[in-house]
């Protein structure tokens, strides 16, 4: 197997990085890509992984804000959550000021 097919395979198959399949192979970076750009499908699955990343990164920043922020879930979940708080921080506030139960 040429060392351009190996680095097909590793690219399209295993899923690694130019980088990873520099490394790998032994060649520089810039003939990696070279020879990958080459390819037909080398495009679309840039792209594919582009969008793949930008979906992590959106993941990833989610639980992030809702982590430093102190949420609780989803909106709904937050909302509901929220809400029994305030009912039972009333319910001991009227019962502090007036009596009531």
């Amino acid at each position: 197997m040429t060392p351009k097919n190996q680095a097909e395979r590793l690219f399209f198959e295993e899923q690694k990085t130019v980088p990873q399949i520099a490394d790998a192979l032994g060649k520089d970076p810039k003939t990696i890509r070279a020879w990958l750009r080459a390819h037909e499908g080398y495009a679309a699955e840039k792209q594919r992984r582009k969008l793949e990343s930008q979906e992590k990164r959106k993941a990833y920043q989610a639980r992030w804000a809702r982590q430093k922020t102190g949420r609780l879930g989803t909106p709904d979940e937050e909302k509901f959550i929220l809400a029994n708080q305030h009912r039972i921080d009333v319910a001991v506030l009227s019962r502090e000021m007036y009596g009531f139960s």
